[in-house]
Protein backbone atom coordinates (compact mmCIF):
# COMPACT_ATOMS: atom_id res chain seq x y z
CA UNK A 1 0.00 0.00 0.00
CA UNK A 2 2.84 2.93 0.87
CA UNK A 3 4.10 1.64 -2.43
CA UNK A 4 0.53 2.61 -4.06
CA UNK A 5 0.98 5.73 -2.39
CA UNK A 6 4.38 6.79 -3.23
CA UNK A 7 3.61 5.81 -7.28
CA UNK A 8 1.00 8.20 -6.70
CA UNK A 9 2.71 11.41 -5.07
CA UNK A 10 4.08 12.52 -8.15
CA UNK A 11 0.47 12.80 -9.97
CA UNK A 12 -0.15 15.69 -6.65
CA UNK A 13 3.18 17.38 -7.72
CA UNK A 14 1.80 18.09 -11.08
CA UNK A 15 -1.34 19.39 -9.33
CA UNK A 16 0.78 21.64 -7.28
CA UNK A 17 2.33 23.09 -10.57
CA UNK A 18 -0.97 23.02 -12.02
CA UNK A 19 -1.86 25.37 -9.49
CA UNK A 20 0.85 27.34 -9.74
CA UNK A 21 0.27 27.46 -13.98
CA UNK A 22 -3.08 28.84 -13.02
CA UNK A 23 -1.71 31.61 -10.84
CA UNK A 24 0.61 32.36 -13.66
CA UNK A 25 -2.51 32.53 -16.00
CA UNK A 26 -4.26 34.38 -13.76
CA UNK A 27 -1.47 37.13 -13.23
CA UNK A 28 -1.20 36.96 -16.69
CA UNK A 29 -4.72 38.25 -17.57
CA UNK A 30 -4.55 40.68 -14.42
CA UNK A 31 -1.43 42.31 -16.77
CA UNK A 32 -3.48 41.99 -20.11
CA UNK A 33 -6.53 43.91 -18.74
CA UNK A 34 -4.21 46.79 -16.81
CA UNK A 35 -2.59 46.68 -20.32
CA UNK A 36 -6.22 47.88 -21.87
CA UNK A 37 -6.83 50.12 -19.54
CA UNK A 38 -3.17 52.02 -20.78
CA UNK A 39 -3.91 52.52 -24.09
CA UNK A 40 -3.84 55.43 -25.79
CA UNK A 41 -7.62 56.24 -25.87
CA UNK A 42 -9.32 59.71 -24.82
CA UNK A 43 -13.34 59.89 -23.73
CA UNK A 44 -13.58 63.54 -24.93
CA UNK A 45 -14.42 63.54 -28.72
CA UNK A 46 -12.17 66.04 -31.19
CA UNK A 47 -13.93 67.98 -33.29
CA UNK A 48 -13.20 69.44 -36.70
CA UNK A 49 -13.60 72.59 -37.09
CA UNK A 50 -14.69 72.03 -41.09
CA UNK A 51 -17.65 68.85 -41.21
CA UNK A 52 -16.14 68.18 -44.58
CA UNK A 53 -12.65 67.45 -43.02
CA UNK A 54 -12.09 64.36 -40.56
CA UNK A 55 -10.82 65.10 -36.82
CA UNK A 56 -7.50 63.65 -37.57
CA UNK A 57 -7.45 65.50 -40.55
CA UNK A 58 -8.01 68.70 -38.96
CA UNK A 59 -5.37 67.85 -36.15
CA UNK A 60 -2.54 67.31 -39.34
CA UNK A 61 -2.69 70.19 -40.94
CA UNK A 62 -2.89 71.95 -37.60
CA UNK A 63 0.31 70.64 -36.31
CA UNK A 64 2.13 70.89 -39.47
CA UNK A 65 1.91 73.96 -39.95
CA UNK A 66 2.93 74.89 -36.56
CA UNK A 67 6.16 72.26 -36.70
CA UNK A 68 7.22 74.01 -39.93
CA UNK A 69 5.96 77.23 -40.03
CA UNK A 70 8.45 79.91 -40.44
CA UNK A 71 10.71 77.52 -43.11
CA UNK A 72 13.27 80.72 -43.50
CA UNK A 73 14.47 80.73 -39.60
CA UNK A 74 14.89 76.43 -40.50
CA UNK A 75 18.32 75.94 -40.82
CA UNK A 76 19.09 72.06 -41.22
CA UNK A 77 21.01 70.68 -38.02
CA UNK A 78 24.32 69.12 -38.59
CA UNK A 79 25.47 66.26 -36.25
CA UNK A 80 28.70 67.19 -34.45
CA UNK A 81 31.65 65.16 -35.63
CA UNK A 82 31.84 61.73 -34.15
CA UNK A 83 34.62 62.07 -31.18
CA UNK A 84 35.84 58.32 -30.57
CA UNK A 85 38.80 59.48 -28.06
CA UNK A 86 35.81 61.16 -25.71
CA UNK A 87 35.15 59.03 -22.77
CA UNK A 88 31.98 56.96 -22.89
CA UNK A 89 29.19 56.61 -19.97
CA UNK A 90 28.58 52.94 -19.25
CA UNK A 91 24.90 52.21 -18.80
CA UNK A 92 24.80 49.51 -15.70
CA UNK A 93 22.92 46.85 -15.94
CA UNK A 94 21.46 47.59 -12.15
CA UNK A 95 20.50 51.18 -13.49
CA UNK A 96 18.22 49.84 -16.25
CA UNK A 97 16.48 47.71 -13.79
CA UNK A 98 15.58 50.18 -11.56
CA UNK A 99 14.48 52.51 -14.47
CA UNK A 100 12.03 50.18 -15.87
CA UNK A 101 10.98 48.68 -12.45
CA UNK A 102 10.48 52.60 -11.45
CA UNK A 103 8.63 53.52 -15.03
CA UNK A 104 4.40 54.31 -14.44
CA UNK A 105 2.99 51.29 -15.11
CA UNK A 106 -0.28 53.41 -16.62
CA UNK A 107 1.72 54.83 -18.96
CA UNK A 108 0.43 54.50 -22.71
CA UNK A 109 2.61 52.82 -25.04
CA UNK A 110 4.23 53.93 -28.74
CA UNK A 111 3.25 52.57 -32.04
CA UNK A 112 5.19 49.72 -31.57
CA UNK A 113 3.28 48.24 -28.89
CA UNK A 114 5.76 47.33 -26.64
CA UNK A 115 4.97 48.68 -22.91
CA UNK A 116 6.17 49.11 -20.03
CA UNK A 117 4.31 45.82 -18.40
CA UNK A 118 5.89 43.70 -20.95
CA UNK A 119 9.89 45.11 -19.58
CA UNK A 120 8.87 44.28 -16.29
CA UNK A 121 7.93 40.81 -17.22
CA UNK A 122 10.85 40.50 -19.03
CA UNK A 123 13.16 41.47 -15.99
CA UNK A 124 13.63 38.18 -14.03
CA UNK A 125 15.06 36.49 -17.28
CA UNK A 126 18.64 37.77 -19.36
CA UNK A 127 16.44 40.90 -21.05
CA UNK A 128 17.93 43.64 -18.79
CA UNK A 129 21.45 42.29 -19.74
CA UNK A 130 20.75 42.20 -23.18
CA UNK A 131 19.05 45.44 -23.22
CA UNK A 132 22.13 47.00 -21.20
CA UNK A 133 24.32 46.04 -23.85
CA UNK A 134 22.45 47.54 -26.66
CA UNK A 135 22.46 50.83 -24.99
CA UNK A 136 26.19 50.69 -24.19
CA UNK A 137 26.43 49.87 -27.86
CA UNK A 138 24.67 52.69 -29.51
CA UNK A 139 26.66 55.18 -26.52
CA UNK A 140 29.63 53.84 -28.31
CA UNK A 141 28.30 54.27 -31.89
CA UNK A 142 27.03 57.84 -30.49
CA UNK A 143 23.61 57.10 -32.56
CA UNK A 144 20.15 56.10 -32.10
CA UNK A 145 17.51 53.78 -34.19
CA UNK A 146 15.87 55.53 -36.50
CA UNK A 147 11.86 54.20 -35.58
CA UNK A 148 12.20 56.11 -32.45
CA UNK A 149 11.95 59.28 -33.98
CA UNK A 150 8.28 58.71 -35.07
CA UNK A 151 5.83 59.17 -32.02
CA UNK A 152 2.12 58.90 -31.89
CA UNK A 153 0.31 61.83 -31.19
CA UNK A 154 -2.67 61.98 -28.87
CA UNK A 155 -4.72 64.89 -28.97
CA UNK A 156 -5.75 65.97 -25.74
CA UNK A 157 -8.62 69.11 -25.46
CA UNK A 158 -7.67 72.01 -23.79
CA UNK A 159 -11.09 72.98 -23.52
CA UNK A 160 -14.70 71.60 -23.33
CA UNK A 161 -14.88 72.19 -27.50
CA UNK A 162 -12.91 69.78 -28.39
CA UNK A 163 -11.68 71.26 -31.15
CA UNK A 164 -8.75 69.95 -32.93
CA UNK A 165 -7.19 73.05 -33.09
CA UNK A 166 -7.28 73.48 -29.42
CA UNK A 167 -5.87 70.56 -28.25
CA UNK A 168 -2.53 69.64 -26.92
CA UNK A 169 -0.19 67.34 -28.62
CA UNK A 170 0.81 64.53 -26.26
CA UNK A 171 3.75 62.31 -28.05
CA UNK A 172 3.75 58.60 -27.31
CA UNK A 173 7.19 57.52 -28.39
CA UNK A 174 8.63 54.03 -28.29
CA UNK A 175 9.47 52.84 -24.38
CA UNK A 176 12.59 51.66 -25.38
CA UNK A 177 13.69 54.92 -25.93
CA UNK A 178 11.78 56.15 -22.93
CA UNK A 179 14.31 54.32 -21.00
CA UNK A 180 17.11 55.22 -23.39
CA UNK A 181 16.22 59.03 -22.32
CA UNK A 182 16.30 58.46 -18.72
CA UNK A 183 19.86 57.69 -18.49
CA UNK A 184 20.59 60.75 -20.78
CA UNK A 185 18.80 62.67 -18.66
CA UNK A 186 20.83 61.93 -15.56
CA UNK A 187 24.04 63.25 -17.43
CA UNK A 188 22.34 65.73 -19.29
CA UNK A 189 20.84 67.34 -15.59
CA UNK A 190 24.45 67.02 -14.41
CA UNK A 191 26.28 68.82 -16.57
CA UNK A 192 23.23 71.94 -16.65
CA UNK A 193 21.65 71.95 -13.68
CA UNK A 194 23.73 74.63 -12.63
CA UNK A 195 24.15 76.73 -15.61
CA UNK A 196 20.17 76.73 -15.83
CA UNK A 197 18.72 80.90 -14.33
CA UNK A 198 17.81 81.05 -11.13
CA UNK A 199 14.83 83.19 -12.27
CA UNK A 200 13.92 79.55 -13.83
CA UNK A 201 11.34 77.65 -11.17
CA UNK A 202 10.44 74.69 -14.23
CA UNK A 203 11.26 71.20 -14.17
CA UNK A 204 13.69 72.02 -11.58
CA UNK A 205 14.56 69.41 -9.10
CA UNK A 206 14.41 71.55 -5.86
CA UNK A 207 11.39 73.74 -7.49
CA UNK A 208 7.66 73.88 -7.88
CA UNK A 209 5.03 76.50 -9.24
CA UNK A 210 4.80 77.60 -4.87
CA UNK A 211 8.69 79.02 -4.86
CA UNK A 212 7.36 81.99 -8.23
CA UNK A 213 4.21 82.59 -6.38
CA UNK A 214 5.22 83.06 -2.98
CA UNK A 215 8.31 85.60 -5.04
CA UNK A 216 5.25 87.46 -6.77
CA UNK A 217 3.10 87.90 -3.73
CA UNK A 218 6.16 89.71 -2.01
CA UNK A 219 6.81 91.93 -5.00
CA UNK A 220 6.98 95.50 -5.02
CA UNK A 221 3.85 97.55 -6.79
CA UNK A 222 4.72 98.86 -9.90
CA UNK A 223 4.00 97.28 -13.39
CA UNK A 224 3.20 93.88 -14.40
CA UNK A 225 4.32 91.94 -18.11
CA UNK A 226 3.38 88.57 -18.61
CA UNK A 227 4.78 86.61 -21.12
CA UNK A 228 3.21 83.09 -22.21
CA UNK A 229 4.59 81.91 -25.23
CA UNK A 230 2.03 80.33 -27.97
CA UNK A 231 3.00 76.66 -28.86
CA UNK A 232 6.24 76.94 -26.16
CA UNK A 233 6.96 73.14 -27.14
CA UNK A 234 6.27 72.88 -30.61
CA UNK A 235 8.69 75.91 -31.40
CA UNK A 236 12.05 75.84 -30.80
CA UNK A 237 14.16 76.20 -33.20
CA UNK A 238 16.57 72.98 -33.42
CA UNK A 239 20.11 73.95 -34.64
CA UNK A 240 19.87 77.24 -32.23
CA UNK A 241 19.18 74.43 -29.24
CA UNK A 242 22.05 72.21 -30.74
CA UNK A 243 24.23 74.93 -30.94
CA UNK A 244 22.77 75.82 -27.06
CA UNK A 245 24.09 72.46 -26.30
CA UNK A 246 27.63 72.69 -26.68
CA UNK A 247 28.05 76.12 -25.39
CA UNK A 248 26.92 74.83 -22.31
CA UNK A 249 29.63 71.73 -22.28
CA UNK A 250 27.08 68.85 -22.85
CA UNK A 251 29.72 65.91 -23.78
CA UNK A 252 29.56 65.60 -27.24
CA UNK A 253 28.74 62.21 -26.97
CA UNK A 254 25.19 63.13 -25.65
CA UNK A 255 25.17 65.73 -28.02
CA UNK A 256 25.19 63.62 -30.80
CA UNK A 257 22.65 60.92 -29.05
CA UNK A 258 19.85 63.94 -28.26
CA UNK A 259 20.58 65.12 -31.74
CA UNK A 260 19.33 61.53 -33.61
CA UNK A 261 16.72 61.74 -30.33
CA UNK A 262 15.09 65.29 -31.37
CA UNK A 263 17.08 66.80 -34.31
CA UNK A 264 17.08 64.67 -37.25
CA UNK A 265 14.10 62.86 -39.19
CA UNK A 266 10.97 63.50 -36.76
CA UNK A 267 7.87 61.97 -37.98
CA UNK A 268 4.31 62.06 -36.14
CA UNK A 269 0.78 60.02 -36.36
CA UNK A 270 -1.82 62.02 -34.65
CA UNK A 271 -4.50 60.19 -33.41
CA UNK A 272 -8.12 61.89 -33.03
CA UNK A 273 -11.33 59.69 -31.51
CA UNK A 274 -9.26 56.53 -32.16
CA UNK A 275 -8.33 56.93 -35.78
CA UNK A 276 -4.52 57.86 -37.04
CA UNK A 277 -4.28 60.30 -39.23
CA UNK A 278 -1.06 60.27 -42.69
CA UNK A 279 2.21 60.35 -41.56
CA UNK A 280 3.53 64.38 -41.05
CA UNK A 281 7.36 65.67 -40.63
CA UNK A 282 8.30 68.35 -38.12
CA UNK A 283 11.13 70.34 -38.63
CA UNK A 284 10.88 72.33 -35.30
CA UNK A 285 10.05 71.57 -31.82
CA UNK A 286 10.06 69.11 -29.26
CA UNK A 287 8.23 65.96 -28.53
CA UNK A 288 5.66 66.87 -25.89
CA UNK A 289 5.42 64.48 -23.26
CA UNK A 290 9.33 62.45 -23.29
CA UNK A 291 12.00 62.45 -20.12
CA UNK A 292 14.09 64.90 -22.41
CA UNK A 293 12.01 67.61 -23.39
CA UNK A 294 11.66 69.60 -19.99
CA UNK A 295 15.54 70.13 -19.89
CA UNK A 296 15.92 70.47 -23.59
CA UNK A 297 13.38 73.20 -23.28
CA UNK A 298 14.72 75.19 -20.17
CA UNK A 299 17.94 75.19 -22.23
CA UNK A 300 16.75 76.83 -25.33
CA UNK A 301 14.66 79.60 -23.13
CA UNK A 302 17.99 80.08 -20.97
CA UNK A 303 19.60 82.56 -23.33
CA UNK A 304 16.39 84.67 -23.06
CA UNK A 305 16.46 85.05 -19.35
CA UNK A 306 20.28 85.69 -19.42
CA UNK A 307 19.65 88.26 -21.88
CA UNK A 308 17.10 89.79 -19.73
CA UNK A 309 19.44 90.15 -16.87
CA UNK A 310 22.37 91.53 -18.95
CA UNK A 311 19.84 94.11 -20.17
CA UNK A 312 18.40 94.98 -16.80
CA UNK A 313 21.46 94.48 -14.57
CA UNK A 314 21.57 97.02 -12.20
CA UNK A 315 18.01 97.98 -11.75
CA UNK A 316 17.45 93.63 -10.72
CA UNK A 317 20.34 94.20 -8.59
CA UNK A 318 18.29 97.23 -6.80
CA UNK A 319 15.00 95.12 -7.42
CA UNK A 320 13.88 97.64 -9.00
CA UNK A 321 13.15 94.58 -12.08
CA UNK A 322 12.19 91.11 -10.85
CA UNK A 323 11.65 88.63 -13.22
CA UNK A 324 10.15 84.82 -12.55
CA UNK A 325 9.78 82.14 -14.89
CA UNK A 326 8.07 78.69 -14.63
CA UNK A 327 8.18 77.08 -17.99
CA UNK A 328 7.06 79.02 -21.09
CA UNK A 329 5.37 81.09 -18.05
CA UNK A 330 7.33 84.47 -17.64
CA UNK A 331 6.38 87.43 -15.54
CA UNK A 332 8.40 90.84 -14.73
CA UNK A 333 7.71 93.25 -12.24
CA UNK A 334 9.08 96.24 -12.61
CA UNK A 335 8.61 99.25 -10.01
CA UNK A 336 6.75 102.23 -11.03
CA UNK A 337 9.48 105.37 -10.51
CA UNK A 338 12.24 103.46 -12.47
CA UNK A 339 12.83 105.77 -14.95
CA UNK A 340 11.46 105.94 -18.42
CA UNK A 341 14.87 104.72 -20.18
CA UNK A 342 13.77 101.49 -20.12
CA UNK A 343 12.53 101.13 -23.28
CA UNK A 344 9.48 98.68 -24.84
CA UNK A 345 12.23 97.97 -27.23
CA UNK A 346 14.68 96.67 -24.73
CA UNK A 347 11.42 94.40 -23.19
CA UNK A 348 10.53 92.98 -26.25
CA UNK A 349 14.66 92.18 -27.01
Amino acid sequence: MDAVFEKRSPPCASNTTHEQSLNNTGEIVSSYKKLLRTQCTSNTLIISSDRAIAAEEESAQVWERIWNKQPNLITECEAPPYNDSAPMPEVDVKNVRTLINTYPSTKACGEDGIHILVLKALLPGPFAQHLTTVFNILLRLQVTPSHWNHALVVMLPKDSTGLAAKCRPISLTPMLRRIFEKIIHLELISTTASQIHPAQSGFTKSDSTLHPLQLANQSHRGFRVLYDAMHAFDSPLLHTLSDELLEMGVPRVLCRCIHYLFFTNLTSTMIANGVKSRLIARRRGLFQGTILSPPLFNIYLNRLLIKFTAQFGSHMALLLVVILAYADDIKVFVRSYVRRGMQDDKIHH
